[in-house]
């Protein structure tokens, strides 16, 4: 992975320093603790399935691989550290909200007599 300083001189990618090590939501923004001491947020409103899901389902989250991502399994939500630092922002067309079906309409035909 390319590194660039930022500010200060810290790399801004770090393989090893974009790990996540921990996870807290509020009503408005999904923030991630790195195991390098940064903490890094996003909008909820970017993540659609966050942000149409439940307080229980946005606390059911698991960190995966050893902190490169955080599932969320109820939802089937992934959000990779790197990928918001790159700024890479998901669209809906990356997280399409599961399909429940278009409401069905009953219609009757009259019969002729």
């Amino acid at each position: 992975m390319k590194k660039r300083a930022g500010k200060r001189g810290m790399p801004i990618l770090d393989d090893a320093g974009a790990r996540v090590r921990d996870v807290a939501l509020t009503r408005d923004s999904v923030s991630f603790a790195l195991m390098d001491g940064r903490t890094i947020s996003a909008p909820i409103a970017w993540f659609p399935r966050l942000l149409k899901g439940s307080r229980q389902q946005r606390a059911n989250w698991r960190i995966v691989g050893s902190g490169i991502g955080v599932h969320w399994p109820e939802l089937d939500e992934d959000i990779s550290p790197v990928g918001l630092l790159r700024g890479e922002i998901p669209t809906i067309a990356d997280h399409p909200l599961p399909h429940r079906g278009a409401p069905t309409r009953k219609t009757s035909r009259a019969s002729a007599a």
